[in-house]
């Protein structure tokens, strides 16, 4: 969109094009505007003008599209310069980036389609860190098998690997820094001034070679005047919930943004704490002293009845005439975090110059108990002839030496009803009935579980990173800058789990690693 304005003798020309970069003013060399109204007023009346289609479905979305963004830029000729006010603050202001909303979504012409979010709606949706991102965007899926391993997906397009070495179809971008570990892409989300769902394949940026799109993530820059704040949750799983136990959640965030040296050097340092009692069953937690546990009875298949703690019946480790392997002393609750995450920005203008350089340095620990699940049988059913296993016995064929979730039996025998003379089930439809019931409802208590080892969950990183724009060029029409990009994340990891999540011992895993990357870029 392109014009021209006279006033009093004075002639503009203004440019509205769109442009996705940051806020920004620049002073004017050679004259100054008569006044902001006059330089926004064709963008605003352009975006009121645009299609009411457009504008609905950005209402409707109910997102802040700050991916939208309006540049507007003005070029003066002529005299007449001196008629503007010396005490209007935007006297001399040439060019101005001015961020968008649903209000001028209709301006975007990208064929990209981005999900945005901005701080507040990040609070009211209590998004914590990535994960939670997937209950909040449409298209995006998030699968975890552990608190520090995911795999993501957009519109049906990801890499499922859970190596810690994989490469995601789906970019993830922390503050410009591209972040290809996958220990290190569930970070916190915290202070966080937008974070952005870009689907579809993305060609530039650190987010490029995203072949499912990107996930960008910028948190709020240091400004040049005196701020702070601290917002606290409180919850708690009430015992009601799902066989649940009652456990105190607390949730704190955090910054302080100081001015260090007046429109040169300002800070911001932000934090989150999370701590949770544990609140999910664990029914190996009850098991009796060794001491006091009966053997097993004699025979290679036989039932250990009595003897077993926690519906722990394989044969392997519990041989006849021996006492359960399961290990006293187990948490009867499982569920327990102790989580921080805490970063320091620096901001540094120099004096007279549009030179700008943030120092970013972020740190984080993740300590809990191990995520858990509950074990589903696919093992035939004893007394019941069945095509679908679903619910069926965990591992082997054989109900004397095989583990079977407690709710998952206890319903089967409900609906097998009294046995036959011969030992079979009076409804011979009892297992695909179970198998259906379980499809709908994979668990009516999925807060409760049998787990043989307790586990834990360490992840501790940190990292720094370096960006800088440099102005290289600065005339009347064009105007070119470099930017400066350098950073390096770590990180340790330990995993203690129980994976095949019942009393057996079948899946069970000790991991520990680390590894760090770096990169530099000029754009």
């Amino acid at each position: 969109m392109i014009g021209s304005q006279g006033t009093g003798g004075i002639r503009k020309r203004y440019r509205v094009r769109m442009h996705p970069i940051r806020l920004r003013y620049r002073h004017a060399r050679r004259a100054s505007l008569l006044s902001l109204g006059r330089l926004v007023f064709p963008a605003l009346l352009f975006a009121l003008l645009a299609p009411n289609a457009q504008r609905a479905e950005a209402r409707e979305a109910g997102l802040v599209q700050r991916d939208v963004l309006l540049l507007a830029q003005a070029d003066t000729s002529g005299s007449g310069s001196s008629s503007a006010n010396a005490d209007d603050p935007w006297a001399g202001v040439e060019e101005m980036l001015v961020t968008g909303s649903s209000a001028t979504a209709a301006l975007l012409a990208s064929p990209t389609s981005v999900t945005s979010f901005d701080a507040l709606e990040l609070e009211a949706q209590a998004v914590q860190n990535v994960g939670d991102l997937s209950t909040v965007t449409p298209n995006l899926e998030i699968r975890q098998n552990s608190a520090t391993q995911a795999t993501f997906f957009i519109r049906g397009v990801g890499l499922q690997d859970f190596g810690p070495n994989a490469t995601s179809a789906v970019a993830i971008s922390q503050d410009g820094v591209g972040v290809n570990t996958a220990p290190l892409q569930l970070g916190q989300i915290f202070d966080a001034g937008s974070v952005d769902v870009l689907r579809g394949p993305q060609g530039t940026g650190a987010y490029r070679n995203g072949s499912a799109g990107a996930i960008v993530i910028t948190s709020r820059k240091p400004e040049f005047d005196f701020q702070s704040y601290v917002r606290a949750r409180f919850g708690t799983w009430a015992p009601s919930v799902e066989g649940a136990r009652q456990g105190l959640i607390q949730d704190y965030e955090g910054a302080l943004n100081v001015p260090v040296v007046e429109d040169v050097l300002a800070a911001r340092l932000s934090f989150r704490v999370r701590q949770a009692e544990p609140y999910k069953v664990n029914g190996c937690g009850d098991a009796l002293p060794f001491s006091e546990r009966v053997p097993r009875p004699p025979g290679l298949s036989t039932d250990p009845g009595a003897a077993s703690q926690c519906g722990e019946k394989a044969t392997v480790n519990f041989r006849g005439g021996s006492i359960s392997p399961i290990p006293e002393g187990l948490p009867d609750l499982f569920g327990e975090e102790d989580n921080w995450a805490g970063r320091g920005l620096l901001l540094f203008r120099p004096p007279d110059t549009e030179m700008e350089w943030l120092l970013n340095v972020h740190g984080s620990r993740l300590d809990q108990q191990p995520v858990v699940g509950q074990a589903m049988g696919t093992g035939n059913f004893p007394n019941a002839n069945s095509q679908s296993n679903l619910g069926g016995l965990v591992d082997g064929n054989f109900p004397e030496v095989s583990y079977r979730e407690p709710d998952q039996k206890q319903r089967f025998d409900v609906l097998c009803g009294p046995l036959t003379p011969q030992g079979g089930c009076t409804n011979t439809d009892a297992g695909e009935q179970l198998a259906r019931e379980l499809a709908r409802n994979l668990d009516g208590r999925p807060f409760r579980g049998d787990f043989n080892r307790e586990g834990r969950t360490r992840l501790e990183t940190w990292g720094i990173n370096l960006s800088g724009t440099v102005p290289l060029l600065d005339g009347r029409f064009t105007s070119l800058e470099l930017g400066v990009l350098s950073g390096f994340d770590t990180y340790e990891r330990f995993q203690n789990r129980d994976t095949d999540n019942t009393p057996e011992v079948i899946f069970e895993s000790v991991d520990e690693d680390e590894a760090s990357s770096s990169g530099r870029s000029s754009p």
